[in-house]
């Protein structure tokens, strides 16, 4: 199924970075603004286009202060993105010793992890650029 169509095919989260979140609020109407408490009850401010969540990719100020590129939106379909850790690497410790602070009480043990994040349906997956 397409983008439009019915089905597994369609992004459910959009990440937005500041100027592209800021185009698509402007872009609405105030009758057409959908929010999900749930995402709001987390922290997130939340837009709806079609049945995606549209998040700010936590810039702040100028275009660029997040992790995506200034004027750019990752559409997202999490049906297909696979957490996939590593079966002797999944927050074990390194070390059966643990560090004690001297000065506070606490104790520290140190953590490993490792694995990846994976797509299995990278037709499923777009970008968005503003700029090009």
């Amino acid at each position: 199924m397409g983008l439009n169509g019915a089905g597994h095919g369609r992004p459910d989260l959009i990440m937005a970075d500041t100027l592209v979140w800021n185009a698509y609020m402007a872009s609405l109407q105030a009758q057409q603004r959908f929010t999900n408490t749930q995402s709001a009850d987390a922290g997130f401010a939340t837009l709806k286009f079609m049945d995606a969540d549209v998040v700010l990719d936590g810039g702040i100020n100028n275009g660029s202060g997040s992790g995506a590129p200034a004027g750019t939106a990752y559409f997202l379909n999490s049906k297909y993105i696979h957490y996939r850790p590593h079966a002797d690497r999944n927050m074990v410790p390194l070390s059966p010793n643990r560090r004690y602070a001297t000065n506070q009480d606490a104790e520290v043990q140190i953590m490993a992890w490792a694995g990846n994040l994976t797509v299995s349906g990278r037709q499923f997956q777009g970008r968005y650029d503003a700029n090009g």
